[in-house]
């Protein structure tokens, strides 16, 4: 099996370090990653600026890019043929609710899931994880791609969202299939001055606010007993209200 790993906190992020290690249980890997931290960067792609690409040890490839940079030259130009399996994280911290729009990890698996690759985005519930919080982490990502593995490929179009809870679990690591939940980011924009004495902005900064829905990924998370599985798509039509229009202009 060959397996495409990216993620959004760079090549050189400890949670890309340990889903490595756990990946190549299971096949032969190629890591193709942001040179430089770009969380938060979405499903951006870069087409007004040139892309540099580096091989900082064989089958590592630093991207002057965006995670969906790094997906994209890997399928279309690195790799010799589409991978089998594409992963992207460990994040460091967790991806729910609003925070997949956002998210460059998810961004990273979502854009290989739309060229009909089997793709799973991990994140781990920690900005500052220890190296305790590694070990549990790659633990629960080698029983989640043992599960994963046993059933049927996912439809092109659709990727896992996988949230690990800080919080050690047992072993084999429980999970259950959520929906997203809601999060709430308090608005925040600080406004500061540079040496030269002219302004510049910084937004977010104050932890966000969970919610508690039944079923959702950010109960789940906040229960710390369970990994969180949220099926996701690229299809984002409102499907409901589209046939509610549908039926009101006939």
């Amino acid at each position: 099996m060959n397996i495409l790993l990216t993620n959004d906190d760079g090549i050189h992020a400890d949670g890309l370090r340990c889903l490595a290690e756990v990946a190549s249980q299971f096949g032969d890997i190629t890591v193709i990653a942001p040179s430089e931290n770009r969380s938060a960067i979405s499903h951006a792609i870069t087409i007004h600026h040139a892309l540099r690409v580096k091989e900082i040890k064989p089958n590592w490839y630093a991207v002057t890019g965006t995670p969906s940079d790094c997906t994209y030259i890997g399928m279309h130009h690195i790799l010799d043929q589409h991978p089998d399996l594409l992963l992207s994280g460990i994040n460091h911290g967790a991806n729910l609710g609003i925070d997949v729009l956002y998210s460059g990890t998810v961004a990273g698996a979502m854009e290989g899931a739309q060229h009909g690759i089997p793709a799973l985005a991990f994140s781990l519930a920690e900005y500052t994880p220890t190296a305790e919080d590694w070990v549990h982490a790659k633990r629960a990502v080698e029983d989640i791609l043992r599960w994963f593995l046993t059933h049927s490929p996912l439809p092109k179009g659709k990727m896992l969202n996988v949230n690990i809870p800080k919080a050690p679990l047992p072993s084999p690591t429980p999970f259950t299939m959520t929906r997203l939940g809601t999060v709430q980011y308090p608005p925040q924009v600080d406004k500061r001055l540079d040496p030269n004495g002219k302004p510049y902005y910084w937004i977010g900064g104050l932890p966000p606010v969970y919610g508690s829905q039944a079923n959702s990924d950010s109960a789940v998370i906040q229960q710390k007993d369970k990994v969180s599985i949220t099926p996701l798509q690229l299809d984002l039509t409102d499907h409901d209200m589209l046939a509610s229009w549908d039926d009101s202009s006939t």
